[in-house]
Order: C-alpha cells, then sequence, then structure tokens
C-alpha cells in the first residue's frame, strides 16, 4: 500500500514544522511505511481569516489531493501537529467503508465540538476526488 504524509507551512510556522513536528511525522512514517511530503509556502497570514491566510490554508486541498493521485491513503498533518504516539497506524482507525477521516476538536469554553482539518486521513477512492473537487470548487467560505 502506498501511504504518504503531507504537511506544509509558511515562513513563521516552518522552524516549528522542522524543529518540532517533523521529528515526530518521520518517526511515524518510518514505523507505519509512510513516504513525506513536505511543502513550505513562500507566505505566512498575520490575520488567521486575511485573504492570505485563506490562499494558504487552502493549498492544503490542492497538496491532499496531488499527493492521493500517487498515492492509496494520504494523511495531512497540519505544521504544528505533534504525533505522540507510533504504535498504531491512524489509518487503522478508519473503518473499511470510510473514505476519510478527520480529528475531533472540541472547543469546550465555546460549548462546541468540530471536526478538524488539522489531521485528515483520505483514501485514493472515487469518492474522495469528487469530495476535493468539490471542496475546491465551492471555494474558501468567508469567516469562521
Amino acid at each position: 500500500m502506498r501511504k504518504t504524509i503531507v504537511t506544509a507551512a509558511g515562513p513563521n510556522m516552518a522552524p516549528i514544522l522542522t524543529a518540532i513536528s517533523l521529528p515526530s511525522f518521520a518517526s511515524f512514517a518510518m514505523r507505519h511505511s509512510y513516504k513525506m511530503q513536505v511543502t513550505y509556502v513562500p507566505e505566512d497570514d498575520a490575520d488567521r481569516w486575511s485573504a492570505i491566510a485563506k490562499s494558504v490554508r487552502w493549498q492544503k486541498l490542492r497538496l491532499i489531493r496531488s499527493a492521493l493521485e500517487q498515492s492509496d491513503v494520504v494523511v495531512w498533518f497540519d505544521a504544528d501537529v505533534l504525533v505522540c504516539r507510533t504504535d498504531i497506524d491512524i489509518l487503522d482507525s478508519l473503518d473499511a467503508t470510510n473514505y476519510q477521516g478527520l480529528v475531533l476538536h472540541s472547543v469546550p469554553s465555546e460549548n462546541r465540538t468540530n471536526p478538524n482539518t488539522g489531521v485528515w486521513v483520505v483514501k485514493n477512492t472515487e469518492k474522495a476526488f469528487r469530495f476535493l473537487d468539490a471542496a475546491l470548487e465551492i471555494g474558501m467560505p468567508t469567516g469562521r
């Protein structure tokens, strides 16, 4: 099975990705036979919801889609993710009938739990490509 970890960072997050996150990704990748695809983008976003932020964050979809064309499974890790457990392949948590899985993000102060694309597993299926293409076509929503 061809498995790829995909991640990206701009100049502000690049030192964190390189020094802290990537070693944990590499350890996980080695243990579970993933190749790694790391992209450094030229711009960062001072304001999380600015136009630049949207374009930088929106590249995630294109990077995942591109990697998926060459892989059976793609796992996206945001640059600020730290893999703490390498004994279990994240792919094992995805049911055979599911084509994607997202981490749940709990925000008790806002009384909400929502999917978070900071950790995202995507299988190479027609449904996954349709989903990614539809999301790219719809475009980045305004606001939160």
